[in-house]
């Protein structure tokens, strides 16, 4: 199995097996999780990228209540244990 590890930005126009979003903001940089969730189109790219399973690894409590990220972590949660 070929591994790649990437940007959602580079991996744009690519599709894998399966997709690891690690969202590494800690709750003292709260600015950094509203920049990236005041728009759907990165969670889309990174989510619609995979094949078969999304994994994404996070502090819920952080961005559970985020705008489109609290839909995936509702979606996501029927198929994973948060």
């Amino acid at each position: 199995m070929k591994k790649s590890i990437e940007t959602v930005h580079t991996f744009h126009g690519k599709e894998t097996t399966i997709v690891i979003i690690y969202l590494g903001v800690g709750e003292d940089h709260e600015g950094a999780a509203n920049w990236a969730s005041n728009s759907p189109d990165i969670l889309n790219v990174a989510v619609t990228r995979a094949k078969n399973r999304v994994i994404i690894v996070g502090n819920k409590k952080l961005w559970g209540d985020k705008e489109y990220f609290k839909e995936a972590v509702k979606e996501l949660s029927r198929g994973l244990i948060l």
